[in-house]
């Protein structure tokens, strides 16, 4: 297959950082001068962190979803320009045409937007919690200032910790 990038993505001063995991692939633009670690490589990254088999981990940022699964083995992944709220009122025949894949034991939910959500009911998701600090200790040790800044509101740093993490590896290889 080819891949088709319209004149007004080639003339921005960014460059667009391909990833890709099980079956999604993500076309990511970023500054020139800037070095980028894929979402999907940072959310794959905290999912192999919190050690269990059958567990999606969804960030919700921006009014959109991505998602990664554990299935044994294989590593599922998936994209929705859908908020975690229209996700949530969809039928399951309409979830499961948009995530395939989303048949989970546990669902760990992170992201900016779970701030937005006060009442937030994960009816169809039951299986479903926030992401917690301790769900990070096996990739980084934190200092207690910092401790008490992240445990407060572990769902807006899982890419910064995840991110964080692909790093150490890379330089670690090196």
């Amino acid at each position: 297959q080819r891949i088709h990038f319209p004149d007004a993505l080639q003339k921005w001063k960014r460059h667009i950082v391909p990833s890709a995991l099980g079956e999604l692939m993500l076309l990511q633009p970023v500054d020139s001068d800037c070095a980028a670690i894929s979402p999907l490589a940072a959310l794959k990254r905290v999912l192999e962190a919190i050690e269990t088999v059958n567990t999606a981990l969804l960030q919700v940022e921006n009014n959109g979803v991505l998602f990664v699964r554990n299935a044994g083995t294989e590593i599922h992944a998936g994209a929705s320009a859908h908020s975690l709220r229209e996700l949530l009122q969809l039928s399951a025949d309409e979830r499961e045409r948009i995530f395939p894949n989303l048949h989970a034991s546990e669902i760990i939910l992170s992201g900016s937007d779970l701030d937005r959500y006060y009442d937030l009911d994960l009816g169809p998701l039951t299986t479903a919690r926030k992401i917690t600090i301790s769900d990070y200790c096996s990739l980084c040790e934190f200092p207690a200032e910092t401790a008490s800044l992240i445990g407060a509101i572990p769902h807006r740093f899982t890419l910064i910790v995840g991110a964080a993490a692909v790093y150490k590896e890379i330089i670690e290889a090196q």
